[in-house]
């Protein structure tokens, strides 16, 4: 493998590392009340950590 490959495969670990320390922060907030707005689909759903990760 050149190095070019191993700072890409690097880059792309670190990103897959944050993406998943983000989804579980996500996760750990409590769902607030807001009474301005409603809910998204997704918020709904459950899927929200899904979304916000595409």
């Amino acid at each position: 493998m050149n190095s070019f490959a191993k700072n890409i495969l690097k880059i792309f670990l670190v990103g897959l590392v944050v993406t998943i320390v983000r989804i579980i922060g996500q996760l750990s907030i409590p769902a607030g009340e807001q009474t301005v707005l409603e809910p998204s689909i997704f918020a709904q759903n459950g899927t929200m950590p899904l979304a916000f990760t595409v």
